[in-house]
């Protein structure tokens, strides 16, 4: 009977870990001595978050918490605010599929170490800071991110925001990278070093048993990539865990059904 009720408990302890927002192991009353429950943590899985007009970069790995009751997912992870946005958290969020793709591709699980590479996409989190044509600027910063397709770059003599061509697509660009099939079928949606080109888009197609891929580069943001293609968040097979890698893709959306149509597989 110990045995039994031991194994119950165990589970019970898995399926509330799982379903409770973070929290791990069996829910238990803090105060029972007066202090807090000692085996109480939360578990946070890095990434960032916009509250209350403040972006804060999660912790990653396990927190400890007072009472199984009262800890709170959103506040016991917050590891540090790394700013804040001056006309508040941008909303409507489910409507924006680029703010989307960053929350969702670029900084999830993404550790407190690196999140500052991506400092770039944190106006995406801000409600109003995405630049538009006529906004006054002193510099090409001044106009990045676009709020639309258009590439903005600072007209020094009137100082403002004016629309310019985007970037060229180099020779090469969106071409087989010269790579063989006897990849493995884990190689999903990263990038790699090319045989014909520096920098090569690989996503592995199972049913069709062959390396889809194709020549691309580098970018921070949407206006840094030609024509008809969007700057996207990769995994690096040298980093992969860790950090991103941003590189342009010929699609039309942010969706992977949509990125593979663009790789060939030969």
């Amino acid at each position: 009977m110990k045995c039994t009720q031991f194994v119950f408990t165990l589970i019970l302890a898995f399926i509330v870990g799982c379903s409770g927002g973070g929290h791990s192991g069996a829910k238990k009353d803090a105060g029972q001595d007066g202090g807090c429950d000692p085996d109480c943590h939360v578990d946070c899985f890095g990434g960032v978050f916009c509250e209350a007009g403040e972006l804060w970069v999660n912790a990653f790995g396990a927190k400890p918490c007072c009472s199984w009751d009262d800890s709170d997912f959103s506040l016991d992870c917050r590891f540090d605010e790394i700013t804040s946005c001056d006309n508040g958290c941008l909303e409507n969020v489910s409507e924006n599929p680029r703010y989307m793709h960053v929350m969702q591709e670029c900084f999830e699980g993404i550790r407190e170490p690196n999140v500052h590479e991506l400092a770039h996409l944190y106006p995406y989190f801000c409600e109003a800071s995405l630049k538009l044509a006529g906004m006054t600027c002193y510099h090409d910063e001044h106009c990045r991110p676009s709020a639309d397709e258009n590439r903005l770059v600072c007209d020094l003599v009137v100082s403002k925001c004016v629309i310019a061509f985007r970037p060229v697509a180099p020779i090469g660009f969106g071409e087989h990278c010269g790579l063989e099939n006897d990849r493995p079928g884990s190689y999903e949606d990263i990038v790699v070093s090319g045989v014909t080109c520096e920098w090569c888009h690989v996503l592995y197609d199972g049913k069709n048993e062959c390396l889809r891929q194709a020549c691309t580069i580098p970018c921070k943001l949407d206006e840094d990539c030609p024509e008809g293609s969007h700057c996207l968040c990769l995994g690096y097979i040298e980093s992969f865990i860790d950090e991103p890698y941003q590189v342009c893709v010929r699609t039309e959306d942010y969706n992977q059904s949509s990125r593979r149509e663009w790789l060939s597989c030969e």
